[in-house]
């Protein structure tokens, strides 16, 4: 798969996510927050962001409200690791949403944590698992689109953990945190948009070209993901 601009891209394609609601975890900092931003930026009005720690979230909000001041940014605490701290923040959530649209329509599970002790041996096996639970989920749940996609290694503060402790890793840029480089916020965009429907259950990669992928789209509707 050729390596292209998937921003410019998804830039000439008319998206929206006006009247969606969206739910992101642990977006405080790095490509959480740049998905945020880009999922406002986009069109949506109604935004959740959930984690262990208020002023990462605070400060993400702070940034989407200083240049899309109609925006309503919900911040709920949540204890990823608990689960009645996650039902919670999901009642909270949709207790603050306008009743005639309570519910949320895209969902961005995106919050880890980073051991830096064995960190690639750790790390990597458990976002290979979440891949398959996810895909089991679909399987259970056929009307929902599921889609996994590797953002790349932009510079975020997970990645800072790793470095101070010796473990050196290929970078996409050199952007320091909390804003990195990454296409990852209008591809996440584009995911979420009909055009994107044939990479329902699929693994892809945020920093792929989005209209080579398109031109792909009918034969890989007609090969069974793995």
């Amino acid at each position: 798969m050729p390596v292209g601009n998937a921003s410019q891209s998804v830039q000439t394609t008319k998206l929206s996510t006006a009247s969606r609601t969206v739910f992101i975890t642990g977006a405080g900092s790095g490509i959480r927050a740049e998905i945020s931003f880009s999922m406002t930026k986009y069109g949506t009005t109604d935004l959740g962001l959930t984690g262990h720690r208020a002023d990462k979230r605070e400060q993400t909000k702070y940034r989407i409200l200083t240049s899309l001041p109609s925006t309503t940014v919900h911040v709920i605490i949540s204890g990823i690791s608990s689960l009645p701290s996650v039902s919670s923040a999901l009642s909270n959530f949709a207790a603050e949403l306008p009743p005639d649209h309570n519910k949320i329509d895209i969902l961005i599970a995106d919050t880890s944590y980073a051991n830096t002790h064995n960190a690639l041996e750790q790390t990597r096996p458990s976002k290979l698992a979440a891949v398959k639970i996810f895909n089991y989920f679909k399987f259970e749940n056929p009307g929902i689109r599921v889609i996994s996609f590797h953002p790349g290694l932009p510079i975020t503060d997970i990645l800072q953990k790793w470095f101070d402790y010796g473990v050196e890793v290929p970078l996409d840029d050199d952007n320091p945190p909390p804003y990195p480089a990454t296409p990852s916020g209008s591809f996440t965009v584009w995911t979420a948009s009909p055009e994107a429907t044939f990479l329902d259950s699929r693994l892809v990669w945020a920093a792929w070209d989005v209209d080579t992928l398109k031109v792909q789209a009918s034969a890989l509707e007609q090969k069974p993901p793995r």
